[in-house]
């Protein structure tokens, strides 16, 4: 089986087919939702919808930063927080 990185496009297509029927995918499938709610997050609330510079080393530099900025920002809110899980 020979699967391209960054595809789903294989030589053997009912081999895609029998991934989606597996345990595993309808795991992750219920998962996504999760991500998806993450992403549109960062990109509405932490306006993160666009790159400020091209190139891939140029992306990654601000997908840093804004993890950074936004994982500091999360620590900042529940740093305010009364403690009321104790």
């Amino acid at each position: 089986m020979s699967v391209r990185q960054g595809s789903w496009q294989s030589e053997n297509p009912s081999t895609y087919a029998e991934f989606q029927e597996s345990e595993y995918f309808g795991e992750k499938a219920k998962e996504r939702y999760k991500t998806e709610a993450k992403n549109s997050e960062l990109k509405k609330r932490h306006k993160c919808d666009s790159a400020v510079a091209a190139g891939l080393g140029n992306m990654e530099l601000q997908g840093a930063l804004w993890m950074y900025s936004v994982g500091s920002l999360i620590a900042y809110e529940l740093k305010k927080m009364p403690a009321k899980l104790n």
